[in-house]
């Protein structure tokens, strides 16, 4: 917002059907550009504004058709691409879906695929299009995959979510250097506590709020809201022991934790998992539970 006027992006319309970008000053609506596709098509998430310049992405368009950067004068005037995602192996990311992120000089990004293991990355630009840098490019496995959500930034931190990947294939919440330095995943959803987040998180004091598009009730898959404590080590699931017994299998644990048993049949994307019941009984301090092998192979996994 500059004044009493709103800036904002449609995905589609304008000249040449790749989406614009307009203000609107409470009752006209103003298109101040429209995306040909060379410039970028598809513009998402929202803008930037910063000394009467606002700074976005598109998720296509571009010189390789993976999406770019660009910067427009709030009047209209100047609009310049400031980078074209090549989405090629050596890091470079495409297709970005959230919205930039300002930090003095810098703008702070991710892309939802592209990048060394084609599952997104982070990135920073300085406002003039110079000093492009991939931060990160996420593997897909414990890290996170597809990052869909505007970033977070406190001190020099940047905070984020990714929509797949983690330790249970729902998703992430990671944190990372402005400079690319000491990536770390905070949190793993496991399907019970949400799945999939799409939208940035707000960060105040020292916790962060988001949302989650799925999972939670698992039968309903309606999502969830949660809350992350930053500076608290995430608790680490104790070592689950299985131990064949004649024709069943004896589950142990610590019994010290919130931790509880689940089971599926197999481990594809689409596996879903069910909390073992009756729970266990307690004995020596160790959560012990007798399970009866049966045809179908079972995998476990502890759960919070």
């Amino acid at each position: 917002m500059s004044g009493n006027l709103l800036y904002g992006v449609t995905r589609s319309g304008g000249q040449f059907g790749q989406g614009t970008i307009y203000d609107y000053d409470g009752s006209i609506v103003t298109n101040l550009y429209a995306f040909a596709g060379s410039d970028g098509a598809t513009p998402n998430g929202s803008l930037v504004l910063y000394n009467g310049t606002v700074f976005g992405v598109t998720r296509f368009g571009g010189n390789w058709n993976n999406g770019t950067v660009y910067a427009m004068n709030i009047d209209g005037s100047g609009f310049k691409t400031l980078h074209h995602f090549s989405g090629s192996t050596d890091g470079e990311g495409a297709n970005p879906l959230a919205g930039l992120i300002l930090w003095g000089n810098m703008l702070f990004g991710t892309t939802s695929s592209g990048g060394v293991s084609s599952n997104g990355t982070v990135f920073s630009l300085s406002t003039n299009g110079t000093d492009f840098l991939t931060l990160y490019s996420f593997s897909g496995g414990r890290d996170g995959a597809k990052p869909a959500a505007a970033l977070n930034l406190a001190g020099n931190t940047l905070y984020g979510t990714t929509m797949n990947g983690g330790a249970w294939g729902w998703g992430a919440i990671f944190a990372i250097g402005t400079d690319g330095s000491g990536f770390t995943t905070l949190h793993s959803f496991n399907g019970v506590d949400g799945a999939s987040p799409l939208a940035k998180m707000l960060l105040s004091s020292n916790t962060l709020y988001g949302t989650t598009s799925g999972s939670g009730n698992l039968s309903t898959n309606w999502g969830t809201v949660f809350s992350l404590l930053l500076g608290v080590a995430p608790p680490q699931a104790p070592q689950l022991t299985i131990t064949p017994s004649g024709q069943n299998v004896v589950l142990t644990w610590p019994a010290n934790g919130s931790f509880f048993l689940q089971s599926a049949t197999s481990l594809v994307s689409s596996t879903v998992w069910s909390k073992v019941s009756p729970g266990p009984v307690v004995i020596n301090g160790q959560n012990t539970l007798t399970n009866l092998i049966f045809n179908t192979q079972q995998f476990y996994r502890l759960a919070q």
